[in-house]
């Protein structure tokens, strides 16, 4: 099977040692934003991936070192990956989970890659 390669991605969170994260297996690779302002960064972390794991605290409103939907929304053509898939919502964002334009992680989601 051989071995996974994990690269850690320095993310916009000041105040706790934060990262995104890049799993690469074999030709497969899946990559996680973590909690995180915009930063340019996650064009590199997300490029060729199959599945790009985004948190979205809110829909539209900015908040802080959290992205959001929209500015996701706003940045999804620099992002090269297949499928992104919304996770880390608050109240907010899940009840405007039928206004995203983006795939919305539900409990017992199983995401083959």
């Amino acid at each position: 099977m051989g071995s996974a390669v994990v690269t850690a991605f320095a993310v916009e969170q000041p105040d706790t040692p934060a990262c995104a994260l890049r799993i690469e297996y074999g030709e497969r690779v899946v990559a996680y934003t973590g909690d995180t302002a915009w930063t340019d960064d996650l064009v590199a972390l997300a490029r060729g991936a199959y599945l790009l794991v985004a948190e979205a605290y809110f829909f539209e409103r900015g908040v802080p070192f959290h992205l959001d939907h929209s500015t996701l929304r706003s940045h999804q053509t620099q992002l090269d990956c297949r499928r992104i898939i919304l996770t880390h919502m608050s109240p907010d964002m899940l009840e405007r989970q039928a206004d995203a334009e983006l795939d919305c992680a539900h409990d017992g989601m199983v995401v083959e890659v």
